[in-house]
């Protein structure tokens, strides 16, 4: 939508396997950069989107399990 337009780029990062599952966090460039996101299953889904006119840097994501209890 017109609300996604404000940077150049978005990462969204849903609860489970695939695009279909809850939205956890979004993330645009320049805002929230570093944040913990934690997922209540055992699957996460990260999209990130790109505008093709604009060049950067790019992202890192780190990642790591937890076990259930810990």
């Amino acid at each position: 939508g017109a609300s996604e337009h404000v940077s150049s780029f978005i990462c969204k990062v849903l609860g489970g396997p695939d695009a279909n599952s809850h939205l956890l966090t979004k993330i645009c460039k320049n805002r929230n950069q570093s944040r913990s996101v934690t997922s209540t299953g055992n699957q996460m889904y990260v999209r990130l989107k790109t505008e093709a006119s604009s060049a950067g840097t790019g992202c890192t994501a780190n990642f790591s399990s937890v076990e259930q209890g810990k």
